[in-house]
């Protein structure tokens, strides 16, 4: 027999089964016209987990860098653009080391990232389940160009399965 005050308590905490909660992150924009969730350049700090729901593009604009702290991470259930420049890159870091990187599974619609620089990520993880990469896309096709993934704390700097992708011109330190 199951004993329901855990199946209770895993149903409350599973993190995969919680809906977005972008519209309670200061620095994300909403766009319900577009369909797009924007995180503009700047510099921010992220001490939660940022869940993307379903049914959007998650962008994230050239020059923005974003600090995950406090075991915080991105899960995206829909396509990423984050798309930065040669001269304005797109950083995602953790200056404590904490931050437990981006996991994509966007139901096979295309992703990009284009000079993004992941540094200090460990592995997504989160009462009971975990993947081995600091940046993981699931059947979700992606193109990464001019990306560099440095001074992780996982056993892989990126993970893909099940999905198309194209690497070009990227860097693993």
């Amino acid at each position: 027999a199951q004993n329901s005050k855990y199946d209770e308590n895993f149903m409350r905490k599973d993190i995969m089964r919680r809906a977005g909660n972008v519209d309670k992150i200061d620095f994300v924009t909403v766009d319900e016209n577009n369909k797009k969730i924007i995180v503009e350049k700047g510099s921010f700090t992220l001490e939660k987990n940022m869940i993307v729901p379903a049914g959007y593009t998650f962008v994230i604009e050239a020059g923005a860098n974003i600090n995950l702290k406090q075991n915080a991470k991105i899960i995206s259930r829909s396509p990423v653009s984050f798309k930065g420049t040669e001269k304005s890159p797109i950083n995602i870091k953790s200056s404590d080391a904490s931050g437990q990187g981006i996991f994509v599974m966007a139901d096979q619609k295309e992703s990009v990232m284009e000079y993004v620089v992941f540094d200090k990520l460990s592995n997504p993880s989160h009462f009971g389940w975990s993947l081995t990469g600091a940046v993981c896309f699931y059947e979700s096709p992606v193109t990464i160009e001019h990306c560099t993934f440095k001074n992780n704390n996982s056993e892989d700097a990126l993970n893909i399965f099940r999905s198309k992708f194209l690497l070009n011109n990227s860097h693993f330190e």
